[in-house]
């Protein structure tokens, strides 16, 4: 029901249904998800929809639903996000930087990689907000 929600939601902002939406979800709902005959069978999502064969990621309803451990939780309350990607931005501060020395008395190299990013909201009528129970 929470899905079909936000399906709704999405609508009514006008957010494009044209493939470049992404949902981001927590693993207890990764676990629901694959209970639905549609979202787990390919006789209704099919065989190309399925991009990364063997990942955990899939296509369903012109969305790419994806796992991920780092979501915030708050109580028995898991924060899942749908969104299109222009919604969002990507900023570089700084590009990569690389940082190579040797250290004789260690007999090694030493490598340091840094590099400044950070992302931002664009537009919030792209992005819904889904709250889901854990318990």
């Amino acid at each position: 029901d929470k899905v079909l929600e936000a399906f709704e939601k999405l609508g009514e902002a006008e957010v494009p249904d044209d493939g470049e939406r992404y949902a981001i979800v927590g693993w207890k709902q990764w676990s629901d998800l694959l209970k639905i005959d549609e979202f787990t069978k390919s006789d209704y999502v099919g065989e190309d929809d399925l991009p990364w064969k063997g990942t955990q990621a899939k296509k369903w309803l012109g969305t790419l639903w994806m796992p991920h451990s780092g979501l915030s939780k708050v109580g028995d309350v898991r924060h899942c996000y749908w969104y299109h990607k222009t919604a969002i931005g990507h900023a570089v501060g700084h590009d990569i930087q690389s940082d190579i020395s040797w250290h004789g008395d260690r007999a090694s190299h030493f490598v340091n990689n840094m590099m400044s990013q950070g992302s931002i909201l664009i537009d919030p009528s792209g992005v819904i907000s889904m709250r889901c129970l854990e318990v």
